[in-house]
């Protein structure tokens, strides 16, 4: 888990950062945010360390400080885990609590999915920990804005890093 990271875009103009937030990275931050959405494959899972609990990605960021942390418990079929997550985001942006928004997103996909892609591996990965409550929202169109251009980043970034690795 000490390796996970997520990746950036590399700014040429930058040469003390290696581009990449590591895990252990995450710790040392304060992170006073109400939502991290961590919906790339496995984000939930990681190492059990004795009197700690489980050493992950989602961990870092409870522990650095965000309320609430949306997570991956294995990986994440990408067609299926954009829609829940693009669902998810609406709900939120209507004022629905955390929990009931991945709830709701979850039974939108499974009303409209393929009877194949109904199967648990498709939608039931992604979970939603810690305060549930909904968000504090001044201005719910641009905050849903930014949350989708976050969703979408990371995704970018994770199909980015599966493309290096398998060249």
């Amino acid at each position: 888990p000490q390796f996970s990271r997520l990746a950036f875009a590399i700014d040429q103009t930058d040469s003390v950062n290696d581009h990449y937030l590591h895990n252990f990275e995450i710790y040392n931050m304060d992170i006073p945010a109400q939502l991290v959405v961590l919906s790339a494959c496995n984000t939930g899972i990681g190492q059990l360390v004795d009197g700690e609990g489980v050493m992950s990605m989602s961990r870092a960021f409870t522990y650095a400080g965000v309320q609430s942390v949306v997570m991956t418990q294995w990986p994440a079929e990408d067609q299926s885990s954009s829609e829940i997550m693009k669902s998810f985001y609406q709900y939120l942006a209507s004022g629905y609590a955390k929990d009931e928004s991945l709830r709701l997103a979850k039974l939108d996909y499974l009303s409209n999915a393929h009877p194949f892609k109904k199967n648990p591996f498709y939608w039931n990965n992604i979970n939603v920990t810690v305060q549930v409550q909904a968000l504090h929202i001044k201005n719910s169109k641009s905050y849903l804005w930014w949350i989708s251009v976050g969703g979408i980043s990371l995704l970018a970034i994770i199909f980015v890093s599966r493309q290096r690795k398998t060249n």
